[in-house]
């Protein structure tokens, strides 16, 4: 059996004190970051399908603008001209 000194006790009690406040820090911090993590995730998900919203909006107008152009080009080829 190992004999410790009152002191020696003392310290060690210390030091688990002192161990568990940093134990919470930690936990608290680690708690922070996924909070962090799951706002950036949110946001960057929020802007990828904004994005993508806009991306498919601006398809669709530049396939309509080009079907329109094509039917002006029909159009055009097909009128006569009189003299």
């Amino acid at each position: 059996m190992i004999v410790v000194n009152k002191n020696e006790n003392d310290i060690l009690n210390e030091q688990d004190k002192e161990l568990f406040k940093l134990q919470k820090k930690v936990k608290n911090i680690l708690k922070l970051s996924k909070n962090i993590y799951n706002e950036v995730n949110y946001q960057n998900n929020n802007i990828i399908n904004n994005l993508d919203y806009k991306i498919d909006k601006t398809l669709y107008k530049i396939v309509k603008t080009e079907k329109k152009t094509i039917k002006v080009i029909d159009d055009n080829n097909n009128c006569c001209i009189l003299l």
